[in-house]
């Protein structure tokens, strides 16, 4: 069974009357990029401002930091999803190749914050209470998985967005 593909009209505005323009799936492709691209901006903008003022050589604010990191990527994470999706439906190569990048990017830098994540975690079970060592354990369960997924994602999506598609069969 084949399934329906949504397409951007090839027709320019000029081409399509008025009554088109409600229906057109590019203008709602045009929406969906403008709309990722910003919660692609706050959600790393909040990324990064969890990390000043900087207290590197601090195992406690790294231990902190990296983990309220974690729980800032989501938001981010959507608008790139939103953004490759509508260059992949519009068309557009060079947004498509620039999405890439910034994902290769991202999976580099949250791979690097999983490394350090992992150099602090001894230090913080051992300077940790016995009454908090349960919530520090679920913390550091989580952050460690959620860095694992991101990271993987933010790969995948990268190479979603920067690699030709194959012509099909039979179009």
């Amino acid at each position: 069974m084949k399934q329906p593909i949504v397409v951007a009209d090839p027709r320019t505005a000029r081409e399509r009357s008025p009554r088109d323009a409600a229906g057109d799936p590019s203008r709602a492709w045009a929406v969906a990029l403008w709309l990722g691209a910003v919660l692609v901006l706050i959600g790393w903008t909040d990324l990064l401002l969890i990390w000043y003022p900087p207290q590197w050589g601090s195992p406690e604010w790294e231990f902190g930091t990296i983990s309220t990191a974690v729980n800032a990527v989501p938001l981010g994470t959507i608008g790139l999803a939103a953004v490759i999706a509508a260059g992949t439906a519009l068309g557009r190569r060079r947004l498509l190749l620039t999405a890439g990048l910034f994902a290769w990017a991202a999976a580099a830098f949250l791979a690097a914050l999983g490394v350090i994540y992992l150099l602090v975690v001894p230090i913080a079970l051992r300077g940790t209470p016995v009454v908090a060592a349960t919530a520090i354990k679920v913390t550091i369960v989580k952050s460690s998985f959620f860095l694992l997924l991101y990271v993987t994602t933010y790969a995948l999506m990268g190479l979603f967005a920067v690699r030709r598609p194959k012509q099909r069969r039979g179009s």
